[in-house]
């Protein structure tokens, strides 16, 4: 008999606040953002309706009552509440659950969720993103609104005991009495390891068990040994392996467009490689169009059917691995299309699709045996030939964008000049690395290459393996494009400069 629970994500942004009444125009929450919403095309379903126009305020005690007992109505136990901790100890939006830990008479187990990305003027140009680039006044100068940064042991210590009075609240949610607590963007922490050795000393000195620590991924093989397990977020891991456009007449309307469907056909499909427990999740729709205009990205034809069998999936998938819990994105990402609240068109549907399953699951019979399955030889073989299948997916797709680059005559040009690239480097020099060196060679400023295993000194340029001191340049070009994510962290320990995908390049050019 399974306890599974489903904790869905939650946005605190239902609330003003100085900081965005400054930046995005007075009185701006993420509701101004959803009622302004704009239809890009026949059939697009913009602006969202909260059902009985319930444009609600989080500062109010009855509206966080009502979430919870909606909540528990329809089978969500709980919400992983997102956390914004910035430089210095600054803080933002974090009053809906500084509140609810006043209000103990409200019945809403939660946990956090660290959103750790800076905020940005022009979400487009700097990694990590701003909350609302459609709305935004670009002013020269800095744009960086809030830096995140993670300092030393002091400013950990500092955020635990922040932290703390939550963790030890009776409705903080918990794996053996130790807290839950995520790291949404783990790969940008480069302290994460002995930040987490601080925290785990921490919990113990103040009568905790422990921490439980999740590390939010996004990739087949993207792994964090110092915590106790992984969460494999959507869309967000889709987006990461999946194709760009589903209908490529879609392409000048908006920055990304997949059918839902698909998405979830794909999600629910995926083997995970990593050799850490892992916690699953689906969601209930993106279009992120209210924020970021045709900068968005859109997932269609979403309906309460094809969440329901997406999620049903995750359930099963969960509980043959023993995890406690569920993710569901989210509970109220209405500015992202992305919420299980009611709205005026399916009402109660994705809610009930929640209760209906929660309910099956406590019946359901997990064949013992299938536990032990990626134990079996036939696995690892499956497991060797999907790898490669992915990867030669992925550069058959860079080559047909790359062809269509070179029957159109665009030049690489345009993407240096907008981004202020003087001067490169191009890491890998396999086949591709050396289409793309011969294609920039004697227009661009190549300083130098970057390969672990090829001997290139016959080509007249130096040449460096990773680990070696690379100079400084303005960019670095990564051209083995299936594993860019484990590069980029592995350069980022040294290299300040920026390091870019070779698909990224290509994607922007077109």
């Amino acid at each position: 008999m399974s306890n599974l629970k489903t904790i869905a994500i939650y946005l605190p942004q239902y609330h003003r606040v100085k900081e965005n009444d400054e930046w995005w125009g007075e009185g701006y929450t993420e509701w101004t953002a959803v009622k302004q919403a704009e239809k890009l095309y026949e059939g697009h379903e913009q602006p969202r309706i909260p059902l009985y126009n319930n444009y609600y305020d989080l500062m109010k005690k009855e509206t966080m009552q009502w979430q919870a007992e909606l909540a528990k109505k329809y089978g969500v136990y709980g919400f992983c509440f997102f956390h914004y901790y910035f430089k210095d100890g600054k803080k933002i939006l974090e009053k809906p659950a500084e509140n609810l830990l006043e209000w103990t008479d409200i019945n809403m187990p939660f946990c956090f969720s660290w959103a750790n990305a800076s905020w940005v003027r022009t979400w487009s140009k700097i990694n990590g993103g701003s909350m609302a680039s459609k709305f935004e006044k670009y002013e020269e100068g800095n744009p960086i609104l809030l830096h995140q940064t993670y300092g030393v042991e002091k400013d950990w210590k500092e955020h635990f005991e922040y932290l703390l009075p939550f963790f030890k609240d009776k409705r903080y949610i918990k794996i053996d009495g130790k807290p839950i607590f995520l790291f949404h963007i783990p790969e940008e922490i480069d302290c994460l390891e002995k930040m987490v050795e601080c925290w785990r000393n921490l919990a113990k000195e103040n009568d905790l068990p422990g921490i439980y620590l999740i590390g939010v991924i996004v990739n087949l093989y993207q792994e964090f040994s110092m915590l106790d397990a992984l969460y494999a977020h959507e869309p967000r891991f889709s987006f990461y392996d999946y194709i760009r456009y589903s209908d490529l007449s879609k392409k000048s309307i908006c920055n990304r467009y997949n059918l839902y469907e698909e998405v979830c056909q794909w999600s629910g499909k995926r083997q995970y490689f990593q050799n850490q427990k892992i916690y699953y999740g689906t969601f209930a729709g993106f279009d992120s169009t209210p924020r970021h205009g045709t900068q968005g990205a859109i997932i269609d034809k979403v309906t309460p059917e094809i969440f329901e069998k997406s999620f049903k999936e995750i359930c099963k998938k969960s509980i043959l691995c023993d995890n406690e819990f569920v993710f569901v994105n989210a509970w109220n990402e209405w500015g992202e299309g992305n919420y299980l609240e009611p709205d005026i068109k399916n009402k109660f549907a994705f809610l009930e699709k929640i209760k209906k399953i929660m309910q099956e699951s406590t019946t359901w019979s997990i064949i013992p045996e299938l536990k032990n399955q990626e134990n079996n030889v036939f696995f690892e073989i499956i497991k060797e030939r999907e790898f490669e299948r992915d990867k030669f997916k992925d550069y058959y797709h860079l080559l047909e964008q790359w062809m269509v680059i070179l029957e159109n005559g665009i030049s690489f040009k345009e993407y240096f000049k907008k981004n202020n690239y003087q001067n490169l480097a191009i890491y890998g020099f396999g086949a591709i690395g050396r289409h793309f060196y011969n294609q920039l060679t004697g227009a661009f400023d190549i300083r130098y290459i970057i390969d672990k295993s090829v001997n290139i000194s016959s080509f007249g340029i130096p040449f460096y393996r990773p680990d070696d001191q690379l100079p400084k340049v303005d960019v670095i070009i990564v051209t083995v494009i299936n594993e860019y994510k484990q590069i980029y962290f592995d350069l980022k320990k040294e290299f300040k400069g920026d390091i870019v995908s070779l698909s990224e390049v290509i994607d922007m050019i077109l």
